[in-house]
């Protein structure tokens, strides 16, 4: 017992004393009196001026001394300014500890994390590759084919640290020592922190404002944002893109304009796709990682990188998402579903899906070839579709599922485990152009996809003949002129191309009409009569960018002039032709006195971009008269087959 409470003695003296050398005041590096022949003074003033480090009590600034993960944190948050924190659960971590709060802080930042055993280990001292690690989460994406060949301890460098530590010592974070080395495995001392931190404040562009985004280019590439960043929802039209950043708080998504929001080589902490209409997408390109996406109204997520790590975790969390549907296409670390919601797994594969308490009747479906590595189901919920689940862990009754799971477990006392869930639904399309959709293109192709393969109502296969007889497109109303197109079938028997036979008319309704009874599925479930409508567009005439020289009206204009015409920008033939220098009297003409005056013979010639036409009349032009320059109505067009009308333009000669 006694040695129990020597012990207990000791490790609170110990905290006590750790507490003490953490909570210190600032000192000038003229109170310190250990690092005035030191190597690193200059950079440890700097982190004293900008109070990110202090000295100790003693008068000492133990400048070889390491640096532990929590004291590491601590630097880093100070540095960055960064006061958001996230609820963490360590083993060997609560309250009590000084590092708890920075802890914290680092995990809601992303770039510390704790180790398999549920450890945070904030007494351990970090080491130089670990510290390499930690600064490269926090840059913006960096990566050049670089090689440390100038250290000679490259190879102690473990893989998992390699590529940091190339990034940091190319961007001059982070050196070597006197013999040459990177020493990966020693732990990172107080004054290498300094020079460390120092450096990366001062090599990178910090925001640490919270910023409304109302346009694509109110966001700097290669920046880090610490606060919160909001897309606001009455941003303008177009896509916006976060490209090249860094955001180690809060993305909201507000918009509503069913608009794309591209993540292109990016660092996103967590994102709230906050669009109420549930029909904003957010995807990924590049090299792009985030923590985490919350999604309480439904939307869509595509991950397309080709090198990052994607998306950790979804959380599904709002009381619309069994009216708004969420869907996934790309990989993702784990799912979760806390509320009622209907899941799309559209392609890819989610390595972990736990359905909670709180989502019963929540509908899951996945594409064929999507699959669900594994799932905790602790809901009555419904599996649909083709694509697989490989282990479910049934938690509850009465889940069911289309496509049965590779393996199933469950406890035996579960009274309703997972069974075949009986098919009493007809197929369900949806349509695009979407039900009552506007502006949409004359020449757009319309495709009717289906929740499952289809069959015509006999139960033979469709092909593409066979599509008339399912489909009707009309114009007008539902009983208007019918449209002629053509139709296709896909391979996946699901999806119904249709290509009307001619462009359809401007400002124009069109109805597309699934027929009664036409198809049925692999169960004989016959659909009902569809209709879905959506209007088309008017065609916005193009604004042409048309320089003239001489210029309109000019006065005074040498009598033997050169007429040049800039058309900025490649013309072509009305009917896609190039032009050549003998055709340019075809469309462009010359007038004395008026537009219908005598026509004036004159020389002409493309430049090679094909963009500037240049005029040489064969004679002298007249004094004091007024000279028309004519190009003919919608007789050249411009790459994109926007017809240019009559322009025209006069001078007056000397």
């Amino acid at each position: 017992m006694q040695n129990i409470r020597r012990k207990g003695v000791c490790v609170f003296i110990v905290s006590i004393m750790m507490l003490t050398l953490m909570i210190q005041p600032n000192y000038s590096s003229s109170d310190l009196m250990d690092i005035d022949s030191h190597w690193a003074k200059n950079y440890i003033q700097a982190s004293l001026n900008r109070g990110i480090i202090t000295g100790y009590d003693d008068g000492t600034f133990r400048p070889d001394a390491p640096v532990t993960r929590g004291e590491f944190a601590k630097i880093i948050n100070r540095g960055l300014g960064l006061t958001s924190t996230r609820n963490i659960l360590f083993s060997d971590l609560n309250t009590s500890q000084w590092y708890y709060y920075d802890a914290s802080k680092a995990v809601a930042a992303g770039y510390m994390q704790g180790y398999d055993d549920f450890t945070f280990r904030g007494a351990w001292n970090i080491s130089r590759q670990e510290a390499a690690v930690v600064y490269h989460k926090l840059m913006p994406f960096y990566k050049k084919n670089i090689e440390l060949t100038g250290f000679s301890d490259d190879a102690k460098i473990a893989l998992w640290a390699k590529e940091s530590s190339m990034a940091v010592v190319d961007k001059g974070y982070m050196i070597g020592d006197e013999q040459g080395r990177f020493r990966p495995e020693d732990p990172l001392t107080r004054a290498e922190a300094c020079v460390s931190i120092v450096q990366f404040l001062d090599g990178e562009r910090l925001n640490p404002y919270s910023q409304w985004i109302d346009e694509a280019n109110d966001l700097q590439e290669n920046s880090i944002y610490t606060a919160t960043l909001t897309v606001d929802k009455d941003a303008g039209e177009g896509d916006l893109y976060f490209n090249h950043i860094v955001s180690l708080g809060d993305v909201n998504v507000q918009t509503d304009n069913q608009r794309e929001v591209v993540f292109n080589d990016a660092k996103i902490q967590r994102i709230w796709l906050e669009d109420s209409s549930g029909e904003t997408r957010i995807r990924l390109t590049g090299n792009t990682t985030i923590d985490q996406v919350i999604v309480p109204y439904g939307g869509s997520i595509e991950d397309d990188t080709l090198t990052g790590q994607g998306i950790r975790e979804v959380v599904l969390r709002g009381n619309k998402l069994d009216e708004q549907a969420t869907y996934i296409r790309g990989k993702v670390d784990t799912v979760i579903i806390e509320d009622e919601a209907m899941l799309r797994l559209e392609a890819g594969r989610v390595e972990q899906l736990m359905v909670y308490s709180g989502a019963k009747d929540s509908v899951i479906f996945q594409e064929q070839a999507t699959v669900i590595e594994e799932a905790s189901v602790s809901s009555s919920v419904a599996f649909q579709g083709l694509g697989k689940v490989i282990t479910m862990h049934a938690l509850s009754n009465y889940i069911t599922y289309q496509s049965e799971p590779f393996d199933i477990k469950h406890s035996v006392g579960l009274s309703r485990p997972p069974k075949l869930a009986e098919d009493s639904q007809e197929p369900v399309p949806s349509f695009s152009p979407k039900d009552d959709e506007s502006d949409v293109a004359i020449d757009t192709e319309i495709w009717i996809v289906f929740d499952e393969p289809i069959f015509k109502s006999n139960g033979e296969t469709i092909y593409n003949d066979d599509i008339e007889d399912i489909i009707e497109l009309r114009r007008d109303r539902s009983t208007g002129t019918r449209v002629s197109y053509t139709g296709t079938i896909q391979g996946d028997n699901r999806s119904i191309k249709i290509v009307p036979d001619y462009e359809l008319r401007e400002d124009e309704l069109y109805y597309i009409i699934l027929l009664d009874e036409s198809i049925e599925d692999r169960d004989a479930n016959e659909n009902d009569k569809i209709t879905s409508r959506f209007r088309t567009g008017e065609i916005p005439e193009k604004d042409w960018d048309i320089d003239f020289s001489p210029r309109n009206n000019t006065r005074n204009v040498d009598r033997d002039v050169e007429i040049e015409i800039d058309f900025n920008e490649p013309i072509f033939h009305a009917n896609g032709g190039r032009i050549r220098d003998n055709d340019i009297d075809e469309f462009i003409e010359v007038r004395r006195g008026s537009l219908r005056g005598e026509k004036v013979d004159f020389d002409a010639y493309i430049d090679d971009e094909e963009e500037v036409i240049t005029i040489e009349p064969t004679e002298r032009l007249d004094r004091d008269e007024y000279y028309y320059v004519i190009i003919l109505d919608e007789m050249i067009e411009d790459e994109d087959y926007n017809l240019l009308d009559q322009e025209w333009i006069k001078f007056e000669t000397e």
